[in-house]
This record gives C-alpha cells, structure tokens and sequence, in this order.
C-alpha cells in the first residue's frame, strides 16, 4: 500500500509485503520487453538502545510509552513489589557491612545456520503438505491445520533437510503461519 507509514519498536519486527501470485507486470507486444512492479521498504534508524541499562539512563531514547499515572518513569515498568520495604531497611541497618553492586549477564541468542523455510502446497482443497525446514516435525501438522483451517489429519508434513537448528527451528514460526494464511487465501502452492 503505497504511502502507508509504520512505526516498529525493534529491529527484529516481522512484517509483511503484499504477496502475489506472479508480480504485476507490463509487457509490450511489439519489442517483447517487459517490466514487473515490485515492492519497496524504505526506513529511518530512529534513536535507540540495545542494553537494558542504557534504556534507563536520564537521555535515552523512549521505547515505551509513559505510564499517564507514572508520568516520571521512563522505559520502566514495576511487574509487582513483595515484601516490607520497612523490614529491608532495619535488617541493613542492622547488618555488619552492606555491600552494594550492579551485576549484569550478557544476552545471548543463538541463531540457526539456515534460514527458517517452509512451501506451503495447499490449492483450496481439503488436505495439505508443508515441506518444512524445522526439528519439530511433529508439530507442524497442528499449526499448518490451525492456520489452514483443516483438521490435524488432512496435512502431511515432509521435512527432507534441515539443516542447522540448535533449538530454535521448533514449529512452523510466524513465517509459515503466514505462508499457510496466504496460500489459503490465494490458493496456490507458496514458499
């Protein structure tokens, strides 16, 4: 849609371009040249933070929006306080020392040697097969079935190679939901 403006909070947001079964194209008979129209994204690195304890220093960027009731709290959110706030301050105040530190644990997050990929091959009938590239092979029916909207037993799942997954190819992932969403709207395999 062109024109069409939107704001993600984060670099690993999923989106969506418009999917076509083949791209619009102009083609003109008598030179035999042709020219498809293809979808563009255009974007602006806006200010940001990567680490929690840059999040919540006086000048970083807002990433969240402000509590109307916390107007002073910026990039915080308190889940839930336990405990006596009282009792905390009289056992420091009655303790030998008091040692005070911030300690942080780097993120780590691993990332497959292959992309996630899945064909979706489901023309509107009533049965499916995803070919999946993922190590949960035996959830892949339940999820391809939720999306399609066909029962667990119409779809037959093929994983041929995997490849590297190390514990995060599990599913179908919100790529193949959407592939599943798509080829049930357009009826035509997809990938």
């Amino acid at each position: 849609m062109p024109g069409v403006k939107r704001s993600f909070r984060r670099r690993s947001r999923n989106f969506v371009l418009p999917a076509h079964p083949s791209p619009p194209c102009r083609h003109n008979s008598r030179t035999g040249a042709g020219r498809c129209a293809s979808d563009r994204v255009e974007y602006e690195v806006l200010p940001h933070v990567v680490r929690a304890q840059d999040a919540i220093k006086p000048d970083a960027p807002e990433v969240l929006a402000r509590d109307p009731r916390k107007p002073d709290e910026k990039n915080l959110r308190l889940a839930n306080k336990n405990g006596d706030p009282q009792k905390v301050e009289a056992a420091l105040a009655g303790a030998d020392a008091v040692i005070e530190a911030e300690y942080y644990t780097p993120r780590i997050h691993h990332a497959c040697l292959e992309t996630h990929g899945m064909v979706v091959d489901y023309s509107g009938g009533n049965s499916a097969t995803i070919y999946a590239t993922t190590q949960g092979t035996f959830t892949i029916p339940k999820d391809a079935a939720d999306a399609l909207g066909l029962p667990e037993s119409a779809v037959t799942a093929t994983v041929q190679h995997m490849g590297g997954g190390f514990g995060s190819k599990f599913g179908i992932g919100i790529e193949g939901m959407l592939a599943c969403k798509l080829r049930k709207r357009q009826k035509l395999p997809s990938s």
